[in-house]
Order: structure tokens, then C-alpha cells, then sequence
């Protein structure tokens, strides 16, 4: 299963379809082993690309399989299977909290698919568990946590629905250095090890250069790049589309200019590290 976009355009002002913010957008995002990029400038449509794949907001034209349910302008239904299936993590997750205690905070979406409450407590420490909130704080007010602490409770509060793909917004935006790496590590261990694909908004390189291996890049509306992190990185081109390299390749390439080397484009920080050690 997957989510298809299917010649998708879409239009905040109603039957005003020069007015665009989505422009035939065809891609597929699978319901596996993804960890995608969705990068472009400010107002290129990522957060309303991202909005159409769990339903929070329909194409105006086109339509989009999303896990195997046809989704148009028409679609009338009850969305919040989908939902299920599709999280999504909005920037700053935290203003969403609201509970008593992180647990219940936690447990709440669930409580709407089942009854169990046994069973839902278990999902809730489990997803508790993989954004690394010890069990101390579960019954502390979520507003007395940290920032850290509060982002890794409200994102737990998507994984205890289970999703196939999670879909991220932003998701370190207001992070120091330190959190948005333990922001990140957290996906990335879910990713891996709970084979879940990732979809990640971001204007930050290095994130993208550190964790993702497809990048979709957004200009205007339209899918102005489609392919792995490494393809789009060795563009001479990339300020055509309003970005920038990462800082392990603009390292690379200052070295390679100033010292007249060879060196090969790296991506990851510890290939950086383990680069610099090789030419000392």
C-alpha cells in the first residue's frame, strides 16, 4: 500500500483555479522502508502537499489513493481510519497537549478506536517508550515537562495509533542543536526498527543530508525534483531551486577548491568525521 498522488491540484479559494497552491502533482510515497524530504522555500506548498495525505485537507482536482481508499473532492465518508493510518505531527505538537497526565494525554486518540483500556495503556507506554519519556512522568502533568519532553509526549501521541507512515512537519523547528538531534534520532529508530516510512518537512539541509534518502523538492506549487539526497546534493543547479547545500558538502567542496583535492561528497555527519581523520 501506498499514497498516490493522482494529477492532484488544489485551491484554498473555491472554483478560483488559477489560484493554485498545488499544481498536478503525481508522486507515490510507499507504505515502507521510505524516509522522504519535502523541502522547498517558504509558501511552495509542502505543508498543504503533507495536509492531503492524511485527508486534513481534499484535492480540488485529481485525487489521491491514500492506503488503498480513493480520496477526491467529493469524498464524504469518515476519515479518521485514515487518520489512523496516516500521523501526522504538526510544528509544535506540544500546544496540542491537554490532558491531566501524560499518560491519558497519550492514550487519548486510541480511546476512539478502542474500548479495551487495558489494552490501550499498553500501546500508550509502548509509544512512550519509543520516544524515551520514562515511566516516572506518567502520571506528571505534561505541562510541568520540559519543551523536549513535551514534543516527545505529543509526538507519542501519534505513534499510539500505529500509523504506517508518519508525516512530520517541522517537527525540530524551535529545537537547540541537542533536541533536534534526540527529535531526530527517535524517528530514525523508528524508521529502522519499526520499518515505518518517514515523511519530513524541512528547511534545515542537514537533516535532510543526515537522515532522508529521497528528497522531493517544491517550487511554486509543482514537483521540481524527485530523487535520493545524493542526486539533488551534486546539482550545479540547486539555487534554481531555492536551496542551499548541506554543511558537510559545503566543506567538501571549499576543501576541494582551496587545497585542490578530490575529495568525494559526503552526507553524514560521521562520514564527515571519519573524512577529516583520513586527510590529517
Amino acid at each position: 500500500m501506498s499514497i498516490k498522488f493522482n494529477q492532484v491540484s488544489h485551491s484554498y479559494i473555491p472554483l478560483k483555479y488559477d489560484k493554485f497552491s498545488l499544481k498536478d502533482i503525481n508522486i507515490e510515497i510507499e507504505e515502507k522502508s521510505e524516509f522522504v524530504a519535502i523541502v522547498g522555500e517558504t509558501g511552495s506548498g509542502k505543508s498543504t502537499l503533507v495536509s492531503h495525505m492524511n485527508a486534513l485537507i481534499l484535492p480540488s482536482l485529481g485525487n489521491l489513493n491514500i492506503m488503498g481508499t480513493i480520496v477526491n473532492s467529493k469524498y464524504k465518508n469518515k476519515l479518521n481510519f485514515i487518520r489512523k493510518q496516516v500521523g501526522l505531527v504538526f510544528q509544535f505538537p506540544e500546544y496540542q497537549l491537554f490532558e491531566e497526565t501524560v499518560l491519558k494525554d497519550v492514550s487519548f486518540g486510541l480511546t476512539n478506536f478502542n474500548k479495551d483500556q487495558v489494552a490501550v495503556k499498553k500501546e500508550a507506554i509502548h509509544a512512550l517508550s519509543l520516544v524515551h519519556i520514562d515511566s516516572s512522568l506518567f502520571n506528571e502533568s505534561p505541562f510541568r515537562l520540559s519543551g523536549g519532553e513535551q514534543r516527545r509526549v505529543a509526538i507519542a501521541g501519534v505513534l499510539v495509533m500505529n500509523p504506517y507512515i508518519l508525516v512530520l512537519d517541522e517537527p525540530t523547528r524551535g529545537l537547540d542543536p541537542k533536541g533536534k538531534e534526540e527529535v531526530m534520532n527517535i524517528f530514525k529508530s523508528i524508521h529502522e526498527n519499526e520499518n515505518k516510512s518517514i515523511v519530513l518537512i524541512t528547511h534545515d539541509m542537514d537533516l535532510v543530508s543526515e537522515y532522508a534518502s529521497r528528497v522531493i523538492c517544491l517550487k511554486d506549487g509543482s514537483v521540481v525534483f524527485d530523487g535520493s539526497k545524493e542526486e539533488l546534493f551534486t546539482l550545479q543547479n540547486i539555487s534554481d531551486f531555492n536551496l542551499d547545500y548541506p554543511t558537510s558538502v559545503k566543506i567538501v567542496n571549499e576543501l576541494n577548491q582551496k587545497l585542490n583535492l578530490n575529495l568525494p561528497k559526503v552526507f553524514k555527519k560521521e562520514d564527515l568525521i571519519n573524512l577529516m581523520e583520513n586527510i590529517k
